[in-house]
């Protein structure tokens, strides 16, 4: 049996709204770029916490960096 212990990465405690990175809410536009600098503002700053407001919200892919907690709150989609 392996033993090893997994260490959680240290997030720091900021958020990151991706509604003030220009995303729009109802399912027509895309925000994928909006959702993207959300995500690279955050991991340029060290990380932090990258809110999904509830809504409707269109994307493609997104790639996500280390120490970046994607938090989808309830009713987002």
């Amino acid at each position: 049996m392996l033993d090893f212990k997994v260490t959680l990465p240290n997030i720091p405690d900021v958020e990151y709204n991706i509604k003030d990175f220009g995303a729009v809410n109802g399912g027509v536009v895309s925000n994928t770029e909006a959702i993207q600098k959300a995500i690279d503002t955050a991991a340029s700053n060290g990380g932090g916490k990258v809110v999904i407001p509830a809504g409707i919200w269109l994307s493609g892919p997104i790639r996500l960096q280390s120490k970046i907690n994607l938090h989808v709150e309830t009713g987002a989609v």
